[in-house]
């Protein structure tokens, strides 16, 4: 008995044929690196306060639930720390726009307002300490040897 011929489509990332019946429109390999990548972006916001738009990219690859949690995940960690300043106020507010993200998915209480935010009114460095780069105001860590900047 001849064998039935699966059918199959391209895995969106690097084109790998998979099966139409997985869920996922990446191969195993492609899904774990960009899973993995989720996890950076989301870690370097946490420690740099910022999203770069490479990183937003990225992260257009994701579902929208994905995202939402995101959102509400970096929220919550800013939260944790004391009232939301400038910088992380302008970190979600990026997410929001570049993802649409409406009121009703985040909730209305992780809504943030860029006037009613504490402003960052600190005096940096103008270079790292460690290595003597050159370091702009709203670095929280020297991009280029990872200190912590006072």
């Amino acid at each position: 008995m001849a064998r039935a011929k699966e059918e199959t489509k391209n895995c969106a990332e690097c084109g790998r044929k998979i099966p139409i019946s997985e869920e996922s429109d990446y191969c195993k390999k492609c899904d774990d690196a960009l899973d993995k990548r989720f996890n950076e972006i989301e870690s370097n916001i946490f420690v740099f306060k910022e999203l770069m738009d490479h990183e937003i990219e990225v992260l257009k690859k994701f579902d929208d639930e994905d995202i939402v949690d995101l959102y509400k995940n970096v929220y919550d960690k800013f939260a944790e720390e004391g009232p939301i300043d400038e910088n992380e106020a302008k970190v979600l507010k990026k997410v929001q726009v570049s993802f649409g993200l409406s009121e009703s998915a985040i909730g209305k209480d992780r809504l943030v307002d860029l006037e009613n935010v504490v402003k960052v009114e600190r005096k940096r460095p103008e270079k790292c300490l460690k290595c003597d780069q050159k370091l702009e105001d709203d670095f929280n860590y020297c991009p280029y040897c990872g200190i912590k900047i006072e």
